[in-house]
């Protein structure tokens, strides 16, 4: 690995430090860790399962709450009931303290989903038999073509079992018809916070979904599916955690098909162009209300892929066309508005084995036998656990030599090709996720922008990175990627299909000065382009201080306030954040409590949802 030893005073020569960074990618990666992201994908760092942090050790919770590591769903359960506040947490892929911590003190607990002893057993050994013990964390129904996954289980052993699990109908295996580009994250924290691939179809891994299993506050699990509770339905799709603890899902499967995966290289104002065409007839078929005229605007972007490279004025644009696919891709604007509720005036498993915590020792992780002092069955004090730390030879060279060092490595993957499915669509593997875990200290952001407005918004964007230099911002290229309209109520598409721009900031943790350039595209992003963060990413609260979930969601931030009362009444999920506020006036223009506005298909149309009141940032 490379030796990070030049202070952040004296640079060193550009290419010797590029020559660096690639000794370092090339360097072999052995080294023992607790983490839970898999035997190959997990970093050295990460504060989980022993501590609550994130994968890089950033952003932990007080040292006085306390981690559960259930072994049984029952033992969950228990832990539920034990404790005012709760959150249940999978492998620290957040960015966000305030939502992930659970509370302040010794009331308050995380609970470990990847601990659940079958979950676990697979986690650290990945085995992908067709046929399997009623209690293995994946089953497949091919009768009816769903899969139901342990919400611990991370996106990629739940892919990679379905590409695996090959029959006579399903010669190619299985696939979920829009998995993301960050896999190593579990399936139960990527559906409540709304984790998306690039389709203009399936929406996102949380519109996917077709059954969520939550145990609520008073320690029951309960079942929401779109039959059984369409209001409720809408709400657990992406529930950030806000209504009870994800434990298990279905999810439909399709058979895989083979893609073929085309590059295409762009200049920023090609895409840009490209971006306001699409744009253009958008706007255009949403006139008309014709249907196929609004499916031909967005098939453009189904499935879409794109990495900018802000210094190198370079967009690599990644396309994907099968027989097989689609053609319909009406915006969920049309459909949400159909679903809109009306409301007249809610095998036997392997053993759990030793406990683990965490000792730092030379800056990584050594597994240890337990330390830490068992509170109840299943629930421990937290173990210290480091953060990854500065890496100042990361950032002495030029963004541009880096991002040029960048693109040359991963291009060696990204080439033209036709592929089954799993192969076909990118997705970060498991020694860029580790690498970069490892050596680079990094904050992600996510903000979604509608499509009617996102050819506008890129032409700012581009003018200010022009005139402001801001591609210096960028060590790695943010990645763009497109998701239609979804009901659920706090989707980021929620209302219409929109653009996601994934972008990281790899430099300040390093520099410990804040990256302004990089700052500066996200307060474009998100002031000037109608912007909404992702729910497990940064740029809260700095971006969303005072957030007004009625100016943000407002036709379905109230019906999530309904699920709210109904489910957690007392607040054991709420977590250290103050978005959870909500505000209504009947229909006489007095404010009421939200509770006389709500019924069993969510929020009255005899009321209204009022702006948050009692704020100032």
């Amino acid at each position: 690995m490379v030796a990070y030893s030049v202070a952040l005073g004296g640079r060193v020569g550009s290419w010797a430090v590029v020559a660096g960074v690639l000794i370092g990618l090339c360097a072999p990666l052995a080294r023992a860790t607790t983490c839970r992201e898999g035997p190959t994908a997990s970093p050295d760092t990460c504060s989980l399962p022993v501590g609550l942090g994130n994968f890089q050790g950033y952003y932990q919770c007080n040292s006085a709450v306390e981690i559960a590591r259930p072994g049984t769903k029952a033992e969950l359960a228990d832990i539920v009931q034990q404790y005012s506040l709760v959150k249940g947490v999978g492998v620290g892929h957040s960015w966000w303290q305030e939502q992930f911590c659970a509370g302040e003190n010794s009331s308050a607990v995380g609970i470990v989903l990847t601990e659940l002893s079958n979950t676990r057993a697979l986690i650290e050994s990945p085995t992908y038999p067709v046929n399997v013990a009623p209690d293995f964390p994946i089953q497949v129904h091919e009768e009816n073509d769903t899969v139901t996954v342990q919400a611990g289980v991370t996106q990629r052993i739940l892919v990679d079992y379905l590409a695996a699990h090959t029959t006579a109908k399903a010669p190619q295996g299985y696939t979920l018809p829009a998995f993301a580009w960050y896999v190593d994250q579990t399936v139960g924290g990527a559906v409540a916070t709304g984790t998306h691939g690039s389709t203009m179809h399936y929406g996102s891994l949380s519109s996917q979904a077709i059954r969520i299993q939550m145990v609520l506050a008073n320690g029951t699990a309960q079942d929401f599916t779109p039959q059984s509770a369409p209001h409720l339905w809408r709400a657990a799709q992406i529930s950030v955690g806000r209504l009870g603890v994800i434990t298990e899902l279905d999810f439909e499967i399709i058979p895989q098909q083979l893609l073929t995966r085309t590059l295409d290289n762009l200049t920023f104002s090609e895409y840009q162009s490209w971006l306001t065409s699409i744009q253009n007839t958008y706007k255009a078929a949403l006139q008309s209300g014709d249907p196929s005229q609004i499916s031909a605007a967005l098939k453009p972007l189904d499935r879409t892929q794109l990495f900018w490279y802000p210094p190198l004025d370079e967009v690599w644009r990644f396309d994907y066309n099968s027989t097989d696919m689609p053609e319909e891709y009406v915006p969920e604007i049309i459909l949400a508005a159909a679903q809109e509720p009306t409301v007249p005036a809610a095998g036997p498993s392997p053993p759990a084995g030793p406990v683990v915590s965490a000792q730092a020792v030379g800056g990584r992780r050594h597994l240890m036998q337990a330390s830490a002092p068992v509170l109840a069955p299943g629930v421990f004090a937290q173990a210290p656990t480091p953060e990854l730390g500065p890496r100042p030879l990361y950032i002495a060279a030029p963004a541009q030599s880096l991002e040029m060092l960048y693109s040359a490595f991963i291009k060696g993957y990204f080439y033209n090709g036709t592929f089954p499915e799993r192969q076909a669509i990118l997705s970060e593997n498991e020694f860029m996720n580790t690498y970069t875990s490892n050596n680079d200290p990094y904050d992600q952001y996510e903000v979604s922008v509608p499509i009617e407005i996102v050819g506008d918004c890129m032409a700012k964007v581009g003018r200010a990175v022009a005139a402001e230099n801001l591609g210096d911002g960028f060590l790695v290229p943010p990645l763009i990627r497109f998701v239609n309209g979804e009901g659920a109520y706090l989707s980021m598409s929620n209302g219409g299909p929109r653009a996601y721009f994934n972008i990281e900031d790899h430099i300040s943790k390093s520099s410990g000065v804040e990256n302004t350039k990089f700052q500066r595209v996200m307060s474009i992003l998100v002031s000037e382009c109608s912007g909404r963060l992702h729910w497990g990413k940064a740029g809260w609260p700095r971006y969303n201080g005072c957030f007004d979930g009625a100016k943000a969601y407002p036709d379905t931030w109230c019906h999530f306030g309904c699920a709210v009362q109904e489910l957690d009444p007392g607040g054991k999920f709420r977590s250290l954040s103050d978005v959870w506020s909500w505000s209504a006036r009947n229909s006489a223009g007095d404010s009421v409590p939200l509770s006389s506005c709500c019924g069993p298909n969510g929020f009255s149309t005899h009321c209204s949802c009022a702006p948050r009141v009692g704020c100032s940032a």
